[in-house]
């Protein structure tokens, strides 16, 4: 059996590494847009459940328009590049 075929359970009763990194992709997160910048493409939202600010790009909207300071949206987060990141942004 290669080491890939079987996810085992991470030492007391943690869930391993790769059903973390599934989760985070899956669940969905409430926020606030803190800031935006067109000409960037990038800006930050706030999560108060997580109490933590997100940087998202341009190409994690999923309706391409301008997000107003104070747009409440919901997120899922990718951790790439040693930060948090947020994706697939959806307008509540």
């Amino acid at each position: 059996m290669r080491i890939y075929d079987e996810i085992q359970p991470a030492v007391f009763g943690q869930p391993s590494f790769m059903q973390i990194k599934q989760d985070v992709h899956n669940t969905r997160y409430k926020g606030t847009i803190k800031t935006y910048s067109a000409e960037k493409g990038q800006g930050y939202l706030f999560c108060p459940g997580l109490k933590k600010d997100f940087i998202f790009f341009r190409n994690n909207l999923l309706v391409h328009r301008t997000p107003p300071k104070g747009t409440e949206v919901s997120f899922s987060i990718l951790q790439k590049y040693g930060m948090d990141q947020a994706i697939k942004i959806m307008f509540q």
